[in-house]
């Protein structure tokens, strides 16, 4: 049986692809790799075609050595047109250049120099789950609403809300995955908040803060706190047809701040709506959710302009405008 992980390294970072080829394999997962599986005597090229066509998932050895190769942009290719999932494993906190920056946009790649053990773990794991998938030409099939061709290959994307149509076919986690073939009339239990943050419900009101990103968690926080609380709402949509509704019993106020086709992360309308917002007196608790500049500036206001006591200030990077899997708070 033909491997279906394929390892494609620059050819000056053999050592630490074999490292990865022996972690994926001692956990059962077989992989093809250059160094090992073109025989002497055998084409090379001739072999690499054959050993892509053949697998499921490619593993992209991404260092600064790879940043620069020819031979791996081939492989790319050759895996957009065999439908493979391609893992970006960063082993060196290198950058993309301009030719692998097209490839990586808005993409999630595992970074194996923090913590190798624990990334190794997370990558296994992800390759078992998409092994456990249909091959790529039945993806269609098998989870409903997903383009059955792709241009480019499918890459493990981070998961964004609210939810747009994907470009391409994405395989990623369990949760994922369920949601992929949800239907109406299904059961999902979720639990939380975690107990280590619990914020009080004794506060005389309530001020929540964010764009598209944290809006999920002010539903919530408009769900879970008593009737009749004071709350003011402060949200960034980009125009009127994206404001949603709240299902809430507190007392709350909702304010919409219109970007009106700016980029997102890049306008300061929660910032000037925030200097005009009426607020009541007595104490508050303040949250803050979005692009995570723009939410250490929002805190820095609040403290700076609004009286807010830093103790009561929550601001939390939920993204970063130009990175990916970004998740940062700002206490200072």
């Amino acid at each position: 049986m033909d491997p279906k992980i394929f390892i494609t390294y620059s050819s000056k970072d053999q050592k630490v692809a074999r490292t990865i080829c022996t972690a994926l394999e001692n956990r059962g997962l077989i992989c093809w790799i250059s160094a090992r599986n073109v025989k002497p005597g055998q084409n090379y090229q001739e072999q690499i075609v054959r050993a892509i066509r053949a697998a499921r998932v490619m593993v992209l050895v991404f260092t600064a050595n790879a940043n620069n190769s020819n031979e791996i942009k081939k492989e790319l290719a050759l895996a957009s047109q065999n439908n493979l999932v391609v893992i970006p494993v960063r082993i060196e906190d290198v950058a993309p250049n301009e030719a692998f920056a097209y490839e990586f946009a808005t993409r999630q790649w595992i970074d194996l120099f923090e913590d190798w053990e624990k990334s190794i773990s997370e990558l296994v794991e992800l390759i078992a789950a998409i092994l456990d998938e249909p091959p790529a030409g039945d993806r269609a099939k098998a989870a409903p609403g997903l383009p059955g061709e792709a241009a480019a290959p499918a890459f493990v994307m981070a998961a964004a809300w609210p939810a747009t149509k994907p470009a391409v076919p994405f395989i990623q986690r369990p949760a994922t995955r369920w949601a992929m073939q949800a239907q109406p009339g299904q059961t999902l239990d979720i639990g939380g908040p975690r107990g280590s943050f619990i914020i009080p419900t004794t506060y005389d009101w309530h001020l929540l803060i964010a764009d598209e990103t944290g809006l999920p968690a002010i539903g919530r926080r408009l769900a879970e706190l008593p009737a009749g609380t004071r709350v003011v709402v402060l949200g960034e949509v980009d125009g009127a047809a994206d404001e949603i509704a709240f299902e809430t019993k507190t007392n709350a106020t909702i304010t919409w701040a219109h970007r009106n086709g700016a980029a997102a992360g890049a306008s300061d309308v929660l910032a000037k709506t925030l200097s005009t917002l009426k607020r009541p007196a007595g104490d508050y608790y303040a949250w803050v959710a979005c692009e995570s500049l723009t939410a250490k500036a929002l805190r820095r206001q609040l403290i700076a302009d609004h009286g807010a006591n830093p103790k009561w200030t929550r601001a939390a990077g939920y993204w970063r405008r130009g990175v990916v899997a970004v998740h940062e708070v700002h206490d200072e």
